[in-house]
């Protein structure tokens, strides 16, 4: 992978989240525009392996501005894994959190956070990715396109295969079933809230917008994790009420 050119990376805001891919991206501008959440500068980058050179780049450009940095990427079938790959690609002089979901801030730097998808965990397992939350809410919305795919992937044998790679062909046979005038369409273009397909004011997605819309009031506390400045704001609220 070649490295991204900085002088085309710019960085405007102060709160910067980067995606391994076009669709990370397309999905969280999407949340944040029908969850009202403002003041995001939102990228993707060309897979997990592509964090590094972006980062580098915008740690150049942008460094002194930046107050966070948000790294959103899949879990894949090794959790840890997955996120050790994007912990190591985090620039030199910049920190770098030991897990997901946990901040870490150097002096006169940003907070870095590391996002793993999918978030919350489905089920009991952590296993999968973006697509796999996308599920949660698109079937529950096509569930006549819906039957027909269970017996598709019956037919296919998917319930064999890994989580990821299962999740991302159902999510891709729905939306290609489900929008007849352009099959074909990329993910970040079945997102569009117009077309119906995904509806992104599902419950499933609340976690994550608590998240982004909380993030700065998580990052100014003396909580290192997201959980547990979750359940400090839980229990000043039992104490209130």
């Amino acid at each position: 992978m070649s490295p991204l050119p900085s002088q085309n990376i710019q960085i405007t805001g102060e709160r910067l989240i980067v995606g391994e891919g076009d669709s990370d991206a397309a999905f969280f501008k999407l949340l944040c525009e029908v969850r009202g959440i403002n003041g995001f500068d939102i990228r993707g980058v060309s897979g997990n392996a592509s964090f590094g050179n972006f980062l580098k780049a915008a740690k150049g450009i942008a460094g002194a501005r930046l107050r966070s940095v948000v790294l959103v990427a899949d879990n894949d079938e090794t959790p840890r894994d997955s996120f050790l790959n994007i912990r190591g690609q985090i620039p030199d002089g910049w920190a770098h959190p030991n897990n997901p979901f946990e901040k870490l801030q150097r002096p006169d730097t940003p907070y870095i956070v590391v996002v793993m998808l999918p978030f919350p965990r489905i089920g009991a397992s952590s296993h999968g990715c973006l697509e796999s939350m996308l599920l949660q809410a698109a079937e529950p919305t096509l569930p006549a396109q819906k039957g027909c795919l269970d017996a598709f992937s019956v037919c296919v044998g998917s319930d064999g295969w890994n989580v990821t790679s299962r999740d991302k062909m159902r999510l891709r046979c729905l939306m290609s079933a489900s929008f007849r005038d352009d099959p074909n369409a990329g993910l970040q273009y079945s997102l569009k809230p117009e077309r119906g397909l995904i509806p992104l004011t599902h419950p499933h997605f609340d976690e994550l917008a608590d998240f982004l819309t909380n993030l700065d009031n998580w990052l100014a506390s003396g909580h290192v994790s997201w959980d547990a400045w979750k359940a400090a704001r839980a229990a000043a609220a039992q104490r209130a009420g």
